[in-house]
């Protein structure tokens, strides 16, 4: 894995490697998530910051709004040779259905980006493979439990949804009893994800990735509360985890 501190990377750069690397691969989602910056990026905002998000998305006409909220329990472990594995219980009230999900996930780049003299609220950008696990074991070794009580906002077009912005309380410890007493007795973390989903392709394959990228730097800045798109970005702790896909010749 290759790390690079750096605050004279142009972001637009980085966004169209972002955009090139999520484009026309199965199972690779491209998403950007506010956070805070100490030495390192730690997800989640203040509960002021999420509320005023929230108000923003439920007044915005071109959203489709999720009546409430929805509980999530996932359940984090690692497989041989490293493999991080999540497991997601979603109970389903409309089919009254218990939905079970494993999934492997690997980072394949990332980058953190915060306004210039602001350094507060940060926003993380990341590529990553979301792999289908169809056989998970039996029993395993449980590194630690979260509970996400989401709400999602969708940009729905013609052809499916293309931007979904989600909100989520979350709680996490290392075993179900402990995250439970943490719900009932600890303030949750406000987390804020907004990704590019595109599900059928359509969207990026009718624009290029300068497009996408213009796309993808205003909605960063609107996260952290500009809207002038020639707001100063520090760059840092850029990732670049693995190469995949074949390589694209150059036009």
């Amino acid at each position: 894995m290759r790390v690079i501190n750096t605050l004279h990377m142009d972001v637009r750069q980085l966004l169209r490697r972002c955009a090139f690397t999520r484009r026309g691969q199965a199972h690779v989602e491209l998403e950007m998530r506010l956070g805070q910056r100490s030495d390192t990026f730690h997800s989640g905002v203040p509960q002021s910051v999420f509320e005023q998000l929230e108000r923003d998305l439920v007044e915005s006409r071109d959203l489709v709004a999720e009546p409430g909220y929805t509980e999530i329990v996932d359940y984090f472990y690692t497989l041989p040779r490293g493999r991080n594995v999540r497991t997601r219980v979603h109970y389903d009230s409309e089919c009254m259905e218990l939905h079970t999900e494993h999934m492997e996930k690997r980072s394949i780049q990332s980058f953190v980006a915060s306004v210039s003299n602001d350094p507060g609220d940060t926003c993380r950008v990341e590529v990553s493979s979301e792999i289908p696990v169809d056989s998970p074991p039996q029993s395993t070794l449980i590194n630690y439990v979260r509970v996400k009580q989401r709400r999602t906002f969708v940009d729905r077009r013609d052809f499916g949804d293309l931007w979904q912005y989600e909100l989520s309380r979350t709680w996490s410890a290392t075993t179900r009893d402990a995250v439970e007493y943490n719900q009932h007795n600890c303030e949750p973390s406000y987390e804020v994800e907004c990704e590019l989903i595109d599900a059928e392709g359509v969207y990026m394959g009718g624009k290029d990735d300068d497009h996408i990228s213009e796309s993808l730097h205003m909605k960063m800045l609107m996260l952290l509360g500009y809207d002038d798109m020639d707001t100063p970005l520090e760059i840092y702790n850029v990732k670049n985890c693995e190469r995949t896909g074949a390589k694209r010749t150059r036009h």
